[in-house]
């Protein structure tokens, strides 16, 4: 099932993008270290998405030294995740510790990911890209 995020500029989409990278890091470090391909596969593919929805941004200075650079959400936009992939990237946000400052935006976020469109592809005869 392939779960649509209409992304709006501003943000939530800087904060998944900040999520999959300090998240995916602290799940890394709670996993000693040990990564399955397919999770890494996931984290991969968010990250495409999201790139390809997005523009690198004007900023300087990479993203908490991750050596990505911010990203700046292209107005009308959609990112498409599978449902697994959707998973991780909630586990992700839910995975940071936020600060005070942060935990409304933090709820909100996941409330919106939750509730992003549902698209079973294989039902409008669209499964792997062809009709």
């Amino acid at each position: 099932m392939t779960r649509t995020i209409k992304c709006e500029i501003g943000e939530r989409f800087d904060l998944c993008w900040m999520a999959m990278h300090l998240g995916r890091n602290l799940l890394l470090n709670d996993a000693q270290g040990r990564q399955s391909r397919d999770e890494r596969r996931k984290d991969v593919a968010i990250v495409r998405a999201f790139k390809a929805a997005s523009d690198e941004a004007p900023k300087e200075a990479d993203l908490l030294q991750t050596g990505d650079k911010q990203r700046a959400m292209r107005p009308g936009a959609v990112v498409e995740l599978q449902q697994p992939e959707l998973d991780r990237l909630i586990a992700c946000v839910d995975r940071v510790p936020w600060t005070t400052g942060k935990i409304e935006l933090v709820e909100d976020t996941l409330d919106w990911l939750n509730a992003s469109d549902k698209t079973d592809r294989a039902l409008k005869g669209l499964e792997g890209g062809r009709p």
